[in-house]
């Protein structure tokens, strides 16, 4: 069996007094967001998911939330990151980004030619062999 948690990394505030009938006002205003609050959320979740390396969970999973105190997990992409630097085994799972939120064109390649040399050195995903065969020109060479 595997074992994968998914983590929203909550608030870690009860905010009940908020609540208007059984939810919370959406959005929350800012006023109620206490910064040592999140640092300590953050930091407890960091090393939550290195105890779960060590203890062999086999992953965790992140999704992409945005102004809620349900979730603290507005960047996926950085959490999974900071996780992947703190663990070994433990699989990163990233869900979902909101696409509306981000420039995708940001998240292309570079075309430089720094990068596509670096692009044309890593292996394969799949087969963990080089595959990529890439040609530069002298000038390329030389940079």
């Amino acid at each position: 069996m595997k074992v994968f948690v998914f983590d929203l990394v909550p608030y870690d505030e009860h905010l009940d007094h908020l609540k208007v009938g059984k939810e919370l006002p959406w959005p929350l205003p800012a006023r109620h967001f206490k910064p040592d609050v999140a640092v300590r959320t953050y930091a407890e979740h960091l090393t939550a998911w290195e105890t779960m390396d060590r203890f062999g969970y086999d992953g965790v999973g992140f999704n992409e939330h945005h102004t809620s105190p349900y979730g603290l997990m507005n960047s996926p992409n950085l959490l999974a990151a900071a996780a992947a630097q703190r663990t070994q085994r433990l699989k990163l799972l990233v869900y979902g980004n909101l696409l509306p939120l981000h420039d995708p064109s940001s998240r292309r390649p570079s075309t430089s030619p720094t990068a596509r040399r670096r692009r044309c050195a890593r292996p394969d995903p799949i087969s963990s062999i080089s595959t990529r065969r890439c040609s530069a020109t002298a000038t390329e060479a030389s940079l």
